[in-house]
């Protein structure tokens, strides 16, 4: 009946298309709307446009960079925090990382690792060097509301790249220090011999194109890198199964600043119509917190990172290296 009803709609779904990207806000955030939505995206949505890109630019979610700053607040002194990247594409995210977290914390010892199946933008990532002439995967820039960017907050960009004499952007020496680049697949079961264990791992935007046995595989993966204690960064995934596999796994979600994260990011509107979009927050979802939140802790710290125990330091962060972060409701 499901597949009837699919295949008997499916000529208005342009029409549909149309008319809801002309409703009122309002209207489309309704709890009847969301559940047309949700069905539309179900059945024409969520299993297009699986090919994976390597499209990402610097700061891209200033309220989950936060967040993460407070979570390492906490990291023990004397010990390396160990991060890896996975899927790190040319490195945009992974030097905003290290870029906020040795701004904040200047006494952590970072110890790096990104990580992509592919070669190409590999090189990119070690080599730190972007064009805003050239395509995104080889280190250029994206396409962002019409506009070409490496970042949607430029003024931070002073202080993560030097402009070179040719005119392009390369990444300060004090922040490219401590990374390893590797090609490495994400789903292989030998990941966590090859990076060893991690305090902090990135997963953002590359498991939403797998198809889901592999996603889930990929991302139970990934979480096996990570110790007691740890944090997972995870976005751009299937809800339900993000939901249903962190729940699973024993994650803790951290809900701090979660709206301000659920809305940051430019690319992710045009829900129900854009596979990656973000649906709106249902609060009345008994599963709210794990389908929405991106950042998870192993149980043994999750209870102190819901509480806001955090440093002073770290909660008034955007008073000193990230000024601009206040635009975004610090």
């Amino acid at each position: 009946m499901s597949t009837l009803l699919e295949l008997a709609l499916k000529p208005f779904v342009p029409f549909v298309r149309y008319t809801w990207r002309r409703l009122p806000t309002a209207l489309r955030q309704t709890r009847q709307a969301r559940r047309v939505g949700a069905f539309f995206y179900d059945h024409y949505v969520r299993d297009t446009d699986r090919n994976q890109t390597h499209y990402t630019w610097f700061l891209r979610n200033i309220p989950q960079l936060r967040l993460l700053n407070e979570v390492v607040s906490a990291h023990p002194r004397g010990q390396p925090l160990r991060i890896a990247s996975i899927g790190c594409s040319v490195g945009a995210e992974l030097y905003s990382t290290l870029w906020l977290l040795r701004r904040q914390h200047p006494w952590l010892q970072v110890v790096a690792h990104g990580i992509d199946v592919s070669a190409d933008v590999i090189e990119v990532a070690r080599k730190g060097l972007y064009r805003l002439r050239t395509p995104s995967p080889l280190g250029g820039t994206i396409e962002v509301n019409g506009a070409k960017v490496f970042t949607t907050v430029p003024n931070a960009l002073h202080d993560i790249m030097d402009v070179t004499p040719a005119g392009d952007f390369r990444i300060k020496d004090w922040i490219r220090e401590g990374i390893t680049w590797s090609v490495a697949d994400a789903t292989d079961p030998a990941l966590a011999t090859t990076l060893g264990p991690q305090d902090v791992v990135i997963a953002c935007n590359v498991l939403g194109p797998m198809e889901d046995a592999i996603a889930e595989a990929c991302l139970r993966n990934v979480v096996s890198l990570l110790v007691p204690g740890g944090t997972l960064v995870l976005d751009g995934i299937d809800l339900d199964l993000k939901s249903r596999v962190t729940q699973s796994l024993g994650l803790k979600p951290v809900t701090r600043y979660l709206e301000e994260i659920h809305t940051a990011d430019p690319t992710k509107g045009d829900w129900p119509w854009t596979r990656w979009a973000h649906e709106p927050i249902d609060h009345e979802r008994a599963d709210w917190e794990y389908r929405y939140a991106t950042v998870f802790a192993v149980p043994v710290v999750a209870r102190a990172l819901n509480a806001a125990t955090f440093t002073p330091r770290a909660r008034n962060f955007a008073d000193d290296a990230l000024p601009i972060a206040r635009r975004l409701r610090t």
